[in-house]
């Protein structure tokens, strides 16, 4: 049997890989717990991480810490929505009246630094060049990863489709990947 998925065609017998997919983490130290009982029991799957392992719970700083070593020993670590507002704020695109404040963008920046931080010093911290390292989508030829959706056409994967305003901000990285409010695919 065949079926389109977006814009490719998978064929049911291909070959699968095993992953260990986890999002949301948001600080909880017990999740990397989980991951790792996962790896051990899944040995040569790849991790991948979805996004959202800041704001939340006090472990902010312990959970980006294990995500840097994951990926440097080849785990996957996709950028979620909060991520991409503490990377807005410390660009100067979003102020400490806006959305990741009120979403616990201040806790966060004092559970990592141990206060609240100006944007540029921020932009100074190994956390934001992590941060500013992680893609939004990984694909394969037989599943597609993202931390929130993707458009629900043949664009799904076309930078020029990226930019999309918000709130009268205009964004430069897949709004849909991460977001997904509208309008996109989820499995």
């Amino acid at each position: 049997m065949t079926r389109k998925i977006v814009n490719r065609t998978l064929e049911d017998n291909q070959k699968k890989e095993n992953y260990i997919f986890i999002s949301d983490i948001h600080g909880n130290l017990e999740t990397i717990d989980l991951i790792e009982q996962a790896k051990k029991d899944n040995p040569l799957a790849q991790l991948v991480t979805g996004g959202d392992y800041i704001d939340g719970r006090e472990h902010v700083k312990e959970v980006l810490d294990y995500l840097m070593d994951q990926k440097n020993q080849g785990a996957i670590v996709l950028l979620g929505n909060h991520e991409q507002m503490m990377l807005n704020f410390a660009d100067g695109i979003e102020h400490q009246n806006g959305i990741w404040f009120y979403n616990g963008g201040g806790k966060t920046l004092t559970n990592i630094f141990g206060r609240t931080l100006l944007p540029e010093e921020v932009r100074e911290s190994k956390y934001y060049r992590f941060l500013k390292s992680c893609p939004t989508m990984y694909d394969t030829p037989q599943i597609i990863l993202v931390h929130a959706g993707v458009r629900p056409d043949e664009k799904y994967n076309d930078p020029a489709t990226y930019n999309k305003e918000v709130y009268g901000l205009k964004f430069d990285y897949d709004f849909y990947r991460i977001w997904a409010r509208e309008g996109i695919l989820v499995f």
